[in-house]
């Protein structure tokens, strides 16, 4: 997915009322203590920056318009905070937290409860500089599988529906310590290894169909110009309450030819051990995503994915096309169309749209 830089060209309710509530409580706060004098600075997609911390975030509004007799309904998908502090080498704290699922809309019948309401911390670590190139990371942090459950943020990502690749079969937090190493060297890639002794720390309050622990892994990732890259994924972990063990191999792929840009990942995954209220021991499956740039701000996407879950008997295939349109480089609209051609279990036919922003 590119981004362009453009002139602003319309207002931005949220990002308005986002941006003055963050100035506004600095402001205040700062005002506290006159001795206390630091800089403070805000710009639409880098957040604001108050010293040595920075607090941004994004929101995402998802419409969802199945097809047949389900219901319409208009979500606040994701409400999402980031605060992040650089202090010296030993002491670079991060968090995200993020308000998700409140349904702002339900068209079709009457007015359901938000039951499913959350609010959940995403991300929760230090970074400790232990050199030019190397971080090493302690907390709760997104698992390095692929690329698009690591820069997560629904602006940045190239469609509003999520495709199964980038988020079944592997957890998507990791508990525990990474360490990272960033090449000084385009010919060398950058390396990200990862250890969860136990199961995940701050887990999100909904159930979910596979609950992690024990997880050990690494994500290997080759840059071949600007923006392209190539990726490959390993994982071994086992599940709580189970004496399954599962292994992945994941591979993502980006390429960029003028204003045509190809984008895709695959997962692996088998089972050792116990193996049961499962069809088969083996899960996965992949997705190609190809976009054009038709202007600065618009473009055009379209993607064919397949994917075998092991508790169901047939594969999932989805074709969807989508046009997006991005007035700013943080902020984007996206309308989509999703066919199942397959099994339809997880995705319902039908119309996507959506508004999202970094602030």
């Amino acid at each position: 997915m590119q981004v362009r830089g453009q002139t602003y060209s319309q207002p931005l309710v949220f990002t308005a009322v986002f941006r003055s509530l963050l100035i506004g409580v600095s402001t205040w706060l700062l005002s506290l203590s006159p001795a206390f004098a630091v800089d403070v600075d805000y710009h639409l997609g880098q957040g604001l920056s108050v010293g040595d911390f920075n607090f941004a975030g994004y929101s995402n509004i998802v419409g969802d318009l199945p097809d047949g007799s389900k219901r319409k309904s208009l979500t606040f998908d994701d409400l999402s905070l980031f605060a992040s502090g650089h202090l010296n080498r030993a002491l670079n704290p991060f968090v995200e937290t993020e308000l998700t699922g409140y349904t702002i809309l339900h068209g079709g019948g009457p007015q359901i409860s938000n039951d499913q309401v959350h609010v959940v911390v995403e991300r929760l670590y230090n970074d400790a500089q232990l050199s030019d190139n190397f971080t090493l990371r302690l907390g709760k942090m997104l698992t390095p599988v692929g690329e698009w459950n690591q820069i997560h943020a629904a602006p940045l990502v190239g469609t509003t529906t999520r495709p199964l690749s980038t988020a079944r079969g592997f957890s998507n937090y990791t508990s525990g310590l990474s360490l990272l190493y960033a090449s000084p060297s385009s010919n060398l890639p950058d390396i990200q290894v990862y250890y969860q002794p136990d199961k995940e720390i701050l887990p999100l309050p909904f159930s979910e169909e596979r609950q992690y622990e024990r997880s050990e892994g690494a994500h290997v990732s080759w840059p071949m110009g600007l923006t392209d890259k190539i990726g490959v994924s390993f994982q071994r972990t086992g599940f709580v309450g189970r004496g399954a063990i599962q292994y992945l191999g994941g591979l993502n792929i980006r390429q960029t030819f003028g204003k045509f840009t190809l984008d895709g990942e695959a997962t692996y995954t088998s089972l050792s051990g116990q193996t049961d209220k499962t069809a088969r021991s083996t899960e996965g499956g992949g997705y190609l995503l190809g976009s054009y740039a038709l202007t600065s701000a618009w473009s055009v996407h379209a993607w064919y994915e397949y994917y075998q879950k092991r508790e169901e008997p047939d594969a999932i295939q989805d074709v969807l096309f989508g046009v997006s349109f991005r007035p700013l480089p943080p902020l984007v609209w996206k309308l989509e169309y999703l066919r199942n051609v397959g099994n339809a279990v997880d995705t319902p036919n039908g119309a996507y749209v959506s508004f999202s922003v970094l602030f």
